[in-house]
């Protein structure tokens, strides 16, 4: 039986450019750094693609959580960093997402730390997108 992939959708009414600007505050605010910054549109039309669209994906990390998840589990360094996206499409307004944190680590490890870290995890990304969209 195939898993669904929980996925965390926020929308805003400001422009592209302002909730990308945002973003590293609110990150900061909840104590996570971004690490970097992907323009998966601008890499997409560099390489000849067709996409009329805007995203940017951004990694972000709190390191204490992950060392803490790279303490209990050093296998799941593949889920690190976390990474919220910005796009927009034509005229529609501009979203965050993401993939659930808390889902993920909890499909890949059944160690109570880990869970509990990734709840945590949830709780304060989603108020990232929050701040940022708001």
């Amino acid at each position: 039986m195939p898993s669904v992939v929980v996925i965390h959708l926020q929308t805003s009414a400001r422009s592209f450019a302002e909730v990308c600007d945002r973003l590293p505050a609110a990150c900061q605010a909840e104590g996570y750094g971004v690490l970097a910054q992907h323009n998966v549109g601008e890499t997409l039309r560099a390489k000849g693609l067709d996409y009329s669209g805007q995203c940017i994906v951004f990694e972000i990390c709190q390191p204490a959580h992950a060392a803490a998840i790279l303490q209990a589990d050093a296998s799941l360094a593949s889920a690190l960093p976390c990474r919220i996206a910005v796009s927009q499409q034509g005229s529609e307004p501009v979203s965050l997402s993401m993939l659930s944190p808390e889902q993920l680590l909890r499909a890949a490890s059944s160690k109570e730390a880990i869970q509990r870290i990734g709840a945590q995890v949830q709780q304060e990304t989603l108020r990232i997108m929050e701040l940022v969209a708001h």
